[in-house]
């Protein structure tokens, strides 16, 4: 009723969400974290890995909003039509990250409201407390809420973080000239395929991205056209990369070269994060400094909690049609297996977030070629409109980037357990 009051939104009014939601959901762990890990052991040394990694991993995203834009389906749909195994083998690698991404997006985030909240309760309880509120959101509001909700946390997270990089580019307080560690032993090969693995997202968050899509359809009832739907797109995907740039900045400018390490455990880590704004900005400035961390976070969360059980009951939908009408209870029956079991992870890794996050990113990069390959099989079968279609170069970027993936997953793995 409000929406007819206002006027039915239009054109890209109304396309535009879904990529915001994306970015929300890219914008975190990822450039918080591991571009701030880069930065603070690296200097700028490894900025070419995170614009390689959103160059070679461009292709599988934008076929998320391409393929929505084209015929109103989600990806889960198009590797349905590829082929039933195509949408089993998916549904595989998400049973095998759900549980550790669910547990890294949430630690960080609870770790950031113990921050805010120092009532000395553990990490592990206000992942807890984060996770039930999470639930309540969604369940109160769904897609609508998630929508709303997220761009706001986004322009506080884009705000904090561009005056305190911009602050700390005209009085950098790390020494003018350092020695990184080695790029090419075994602790700089690791890291370089943590960095890479969720940058800027893992490569099923372009399954989610379809998914908000049609949500975000039914809250508008507009169907965005292909330009309309991929701008939305590159709006999100411009975010994720200028953010990842700057967290990676700010860790070189504040951290790199004064002999500093993060902390182990979750906690720490975030209160050293935090200092690295403070930094610059100054004490005062704390409160609201942790505030957009948070809410960057929680945003993620927020994102992470709602598309896996959307994904894990959509596709109990597409290979069990006779369940189909089962589809909203599978959803929260997946939510909270998916939580509980995140919160058991969390227990084991609460001093140890380096190490849960470096393991679930590892896991989402050698995934991806295969991942990728069926985001390309489902935008070029036959059922897509050829006009809608990627064209040629795209074509040629994605298989490039498949291949490129497959190369060096393999070549890791080699080196890794031979």
């Amino acid at each position: 009723m409000t929406a007819q009051l206002r006027g039915p939104a239009t054109g890209f009014r109304a396309a535009f969400g879904p990529g915001i939601v994306y970015a929300a959901a890219a914008v975190g762990v990822s450039h918080l974290v591991q571009s701030t890990r880069a930065g603070a052991d690296y200097g700028f040394a490894l900025t070419w890995v995170v614009l390689l990694a959103l160059a070679v991993k461009y292709p599988f995203f934008e076929f998320g909003p391409r393929f929505s834009a084209a015929t109103g389906m989600t990806l889960l749909e198009g590797y349905r039509r590829v082929g039933a195994p195509a949408l089993a083998v998916f549904a595989v690698l998400m049973a095998l990250v759900v549980l550790p991404t669910q547990a890294a997006v949430t630690l960080v985030t609870a770790a950031l409201l113990a921050n805010l909240v120092p009532v000395g309760w553990s990490a592990s309880v206000w992942s807890g407390v984060v996770l039930l509120a999470v639930a309540l959101l969604l369940g109160l509001g769904r897609y609508p809420w998630l929508d709303h909700a997220v761009k706001l946390l986004m322009l506080l997270l884009i705000l904090a973080t561009a005056l305190a990089a911009a602050l700390a580019a005209v009085a950098p307080t790390a020494p003018a000239a350092a020695a990184h560690p080695p790029l090419w032993d075994a602790a700089g090969i690791a890291f370089i395929i943590a960095l890479a693995g969720w940058m800027p997202a893992p490569i099923e968050i372009s399954v989610a991205h379809s998914l908000w899509s049609e949500g975000r359809r039914r809250q508008t009832n507009h169907r965005p056209s292909l330009p309309e739907a991929r701008l939305d797109f590159h709006i999100g995907y411009g975010l994720t990369t200028v953010l990842a740039l700057m967290f990676l900045a700010m860790g070189a400018w504040l951290m790199y070269g004064r002999d500093m390490s993060f902390a182990p455990g979750a906690v720490g880590f975030t209160q050293q994060l935090i200092g690295l704004y403070t930094a610059v900005l100054g004490d005062w400035t704390w409160p609201l400094v942790a505030l957009a961390a948070f809410a960057a976070m929680f945003s993620t969360t927020l994102a992470v909690s709602d598309v896996y059980p959307r994904i894990f009951s959509r596709t109990l939908a597409l290979l069990w049609p006779a369940r189909a009408e089962h589809h909203r209870s599978a959803y929260w029956a997946f939510m909270i297996l998916i939580m509980g079991g995140g919160l058991v992870i969390i227990v084991r890794f609460a001093q140890d977030l380096a190490g849960l996050i470096d393991l679930v990113t590892t896991i989402a990069f050698l995934s991806a070629p295969l991942l990728g390959y069926l985001n390309y099989r489902a935008v070029t079968h036959p059922s897509v409109p050829a006009a809608s279609q990627p064209p040629r170069w795209l074509r040629v970027h994605a298989w490039l980037g498949i291949l490129g993936l497959a190369l060096f997953g393999l070549c890791y793995l080699i080196w890794r357990f031979a």
